[in-house]
C-alpha cells in the first residue's frame, strides 16, 4: 500500500508541476524579438540537467583534498540540512554544454534579490572565503546565459526562480526517504535501490555520481552518494537521462559514476 500511495502522490505532483509550466511549453523553444535580444548566437541544446548535491559528501571530498585547495574549506551553513542545488545545465545529447554563452551578460544580483533567502538555503556556496554571490554568478555565467535561449529561463530571475521550483518539487530527501534511503553512519545502499527510488519518485531515469574514497587498508573503495542529476525537457517534464556516450560521461572533477559493485553511503550532515 505504501508503494501505491507514493506512486499516486508523485503522479499527482507531476501533473501539477507540468501545469505550472504550461505557458512555457506553448512558447517557441528559442527566444526571439526584443524580449530576448542577444541570445540569437547561443548554441542549441536538447535538455536540462538539474543537479542536486549532498553537502556532506561534497565536504568529505573537498576537505580531504585541501592540500590542493589552499586555505579554502568546505563548510555547510547551519541552516542547511538537505540536498542543495548545484545547478541547471543546458545539455546537448552526446556532449557537454554549451557553456559560457555570453561573456558580456554578467550576473546581476539585484535581479534575484527577492529570492535571496531561498537561494541561501537551497543553493548555498559551501566554500569558505568566497564572495557572497560568487557561486550564483559562476552558475549564471557558465550555464544561465545558455539556458536563456528558452523563454521560460530568460534572464537571472527566470533561471534561478525556475531552478528553485524544481528543487522544491523534486524533493530528493522525500523521494529517497520514501524508499527508506536516509542519511546514516552505518547503513549502505545499493546503486539499484537508489536509482529505482529516484526513477519512481522523479519520473525519469537519473544519473548518479559518487565520491569514491580509497580505503586505508588498500582493500577497495568506499562510495558516498554525491550528486543526483535529473534530465528535464524544454517543457519542464522529467525524462530518462540519455545513456552516456564516449563524449559525455558523468565523471566530474570531483566524482565518478556510482558503481553497482560497491555499496553506497549517504553520510549524515555533521556541521
Amino acid at each position: 500500500m505504501a508503494a501505491t500511495s507514493s506512486f499516486v502522490k508523485w503522479t499527482v505532483f507531476l501533473v501539477i508541476f507540468t501545469s505550472a509550466f504550461a505557458l512555457s511549453s506553448s512558447k517557441p523553444t528559442k527566444c526571439a524579438g526584443e524580449t530576448c535580444k542577444g541570445v540569437e548566437a547561443i548554441p542549441d541544446w536538447d535538455y536540462l540537467l538539474f543537479v542536486v548535491q549532498w553537502p556532506e559528501s561534497f565536504c568529505l571530498y573537498y576537505n580531504a583534498s585541501r592540500s590542493t585547495n589552499g586555505d579554502q574549506k568546505c563548510i555547510i551553513p547551519s541552516g542547511v540540512r538537505d540536498w542543495t542545488v548545484h545547478g541547471t545545465w543546458p545539455t546537448k545529447i552526446g556532449t557537454e554544454g554549451p557553456t559560457n554563452c555570453n561573456n558580456t551578460w554578467t550576473f546581476d544580483f539585484s535581479k534575484v534579490k527577492d529570492l535571496e533567502s531561498q537561494l541561501q538555503k537551497a543553493w548555498p556556496d559551501l566554500l569558505s572565503g568566497s564572495t557572497y554571490d560568487s557561486f550564483w554568478a559562476h552558475e549564471w555565467d557558465k550555464h544561465g546565459t545558455c539556458a536563456s535561449s528558452l523563454p521560460a529561463l530568460y534572464g537571472e530571475h527566470n533561471y534561478f526562480g525556475s531552478t528553485l521550483k524544481m528543487h522544491s518539487h523534486f524533493n530528493m530527501d522525500s523521494i529517497l526517504s520514501a524508499a527508506e534511503i536516509v542519511p546514516s553512519k552505518t547503513s549502505n545502499y545499493t546503486r539499484d535501490a537508489i536509482f529505482n527510488a529516484i526513477k519512481a519518485g522523479a519520473g525519469g531515469m537519473p544519473d548518479l555520481t559518487c565520491y569514491q574514497k580509497n580505503l586505508h587498508d588498500g582493500s577497495g573503495i568506499q562510495q558516498y552518494l554525491a550528486e543526483v542529476r535529473l534530465c528535464i525537457d524544454k517543457t519542464f517534464k522529467p525524462m530518462d537521462c540519455p545513456k552516456p556516450s564516449s563524449k559525455h560521461v558523468t565523471r566530474t572533477a570531483y566524482y565518478e559514476p556510482c558503481s553497482s559493485k560497491v555499496p553506497i553511503m549517504l553520510p549524515p550532515i555533521t556541521a
